[in-house]
C-alpha cells in the first residue's frame, strides 16, 4: 500500500512539472493597441558572414519577424545600429520573442543585440 501511495505521489508530483513546463513557455498573444508602432534599435556581430553587416541585419530582421504577429520593417541603418518599424506595436510577450530571436544564434555567424525598443501610441 505504502510503495502505491509512493508511486501515485510521484506521478502527481510529475504532471505538476509537465504542467508548469508547459505554462512557462506557452507562446501568448498580445493585444497592442490599434495605430501604436514599436521601434528596435539592434547591432550586428559577423565573422566571415557573405555581404557583411548589411546583409546579416536585413536577413537577421527577416527571420525574426516571423515570432511575431505584426508588420516588420526592412532595417534601416542608424549610425552602428539597425533600426526596424513594427506595426501594430509589441506587447510584453512579442518583444520578448523578437529580442530572443535578434540575440540568439539564429544564423551561423551573426548575433545581434538589441539596444532599445520605444513603444508609441
Amino acid at each position: 500500500m505504502k510503495r502505491l501511495i509512493a508511486h501515485l505521489a510521484l506521478a502527481a508530483a510529475g504532471l505538476v512539472g509537465v504542467v508548469a513546463l508547459m505554462e512557462a513557455t506557452q507562446n501568448r498573444p498580445d493585444d497592442p493597441p490599434p495605430g501604436s508602432t514599436s521601434t528596435v534599435a539592434f547591432t550586428v556581430s559577423t565573422r566571415d558572414f557573405p555581404g557583411g553587416n548589411s546583409t546579416a541585419a536585413n536577413t537577421l530582421a527577416a527571420v525574426c519577424a516571423a515570432t511575431v504577429d505584426s508588420v516588420v520593417s526592412a532595417p534601416a541603418a542608424s549610425g552602428d545600429e539597425w533600426l526596424v518599424r513594427i506595426t501594430p506595436a509589441l506587447g510584453e510577450h512579442g518583444r520578448k520573442r523578437l529580442e530572443g530571436c535578434l540575440e540568439d544564434v539564429t544564423l551561423d555567424r551573426v548575433i545581434g543585440h538589441v539596444t532599445d525598443v520605444h513603444t508609441t501610441g
